[in-house]
């Protein structure tokens, strides 16, 4: 389950505009094209970004590459709080993935005197926003090398598979992937975004699945304890082991058959615990869909004459009960089954800590 994303600054969040930046200072095209390759694209700026040496060494670098056109090299430098820009989107990008209750982190190659510089000209309206950053000039280390990637997991105790990095480099990403995380290249907002939700969307249905899978192998021994130990009495059980076993069955019915057939299956005491248990885990929306269901399709029957078992209770039903059954099963089996297996193993297995007792039906 994706619970951490993390985030490259430049070209990401901030547009690195130092193109711009020398047609606002009206440098010729030719001298442009010179710094492309002596300055931005030059070895000092990486090592700028991995911060061994100190920054007056490498301005002499700079300078001494540049000498024949110190002047211009001079009013570039002079003007570097300018060379970025946040993007319009970026501060409430990172608000949204906040208020859905994901980590978000900085992991950027950026030069120490140059990100605090910008840092303190608001170039980054996004910082206070952000759960932790590692930035190369501060811990000389620079993407793509694994390293400070493992420092940014350690420091801030991330696993790497539950974390997605969104790099505008290539190789960068693939650093990323080959520790674990899933990575997008990003090209734009839209399409990162895409990407994205995609992401946290598979990785969340694998992880509901797991629920499931875990509710049911811890659950069933709840039912196995009722059914196979006392014969299917409930009064043999305390109250959360009843509504661990209704919980159960209404997992294992819901899922073969729907609501129809779990409240057939185990009538009113069945019933009645599993809402106990909905409440306890406090899953409200799946509570309200049942109640309503045995409200409006069940609740008619309760003392109704023709009935000599629960299963003899469809044969009456109107096309009205059938549309309403279908309508909830379908929401039991697209959603609201995951997410309530989830919340009653996070309740019962990891909060309350309930073990079952042993039995002699396993």
């Amino acid at each position: 389950m994706i619970k951490n994303v993390i985030f490259d600054i430049g070209n990401v969040l901030v547009d690195f505009r130092w193109r711009v930046l020398m047609e606002d200072l009206k440098l010729p095209r030719e001298t442009q094209a010179i710094f492309e390759n002596t300055v931005f694209g030059s070895r000092w700026w990486g090592e700028l970004d991995h911060g061994i040496y100190e920054e007056s060494e490498i301005l002499k670098n700079f300078r001494e590459d540049n000498k024949e056109h110190l002047d211009e090299f001079n009013l570039v430098w002079d003007h570097r709080d300018k060379l970025v820009e946040p993007y319009a989107y970026a501060v409430q990008w990172i608000k949204q993935l906040k208020e859905s209750g994901l980590k978000v982190y900085l992991l950027s190659n950026y030069p120490k005197d140059i990100f605090t510089l910008h840092t303190e000209c608001g170039r980054f309206p996004f910082l206070d926003q952000v759960d932790g950053k590692v930035v190369s000039g501060f811990v000389k280390m620079i993407k793509p090398n694994a390293d400070i990637y493992e420092y940014l997991l350690k420091e801030y105790g991330l696993e790497a598979a539950e974390s997605v990095f969104v790099d505008d480099r290539e190789e960068n990403i693939e650093t990323a992937k080959g520790l674990g995380m899933k990575g997008i290249v990003f090209q734009s907002y839209e399409q990162a975004c895409v990407e994205l939700d995609r992401l946290i969307s598979e990785e969340g249905k694998d992880c509901m699945k797991d629920y499931v899978k875990l509710w049911d192998e811890y659950s069933i021994e709840f039912n196995k304890t009722l059914e196979f130990d006392f014969s299917g009495d409930w009064n043999q059980l305390d109250q959360e082991e009843r509504e661990i076993a209704a919980l159960w069955k209404l997992l294992v019915d819901g899922y073969n058959g729907g609501f129809e057939q779990f409240f057939c299956n185990w009538g009113y005491p069945g019933y009645w615990y599993a809402m106990c248990g909905l409440q306890k885990i406090e899953d409200w929306e799946l509570l309200e869909q049942l109640h309503n269901t045995y409200e409006q399709v069940f609740e008619k029957f309760r003392e109704d004459s023709r009935l000599k078992a629960y299963w003899d209770i469809p044969q009456y039903f109107t096309k009205e009960d059938e549309a309403i059954l279908d309508e909830t099963n379908q929401y039991f089996w697209d959603e609201a089954g995951e997410k309530f297996a989830k919340l009653a193993y996070e309740y019962y297995h990891d909060q309350i800590q309930k073990q079952p007792r042993s039995n002699s039906g396993k």
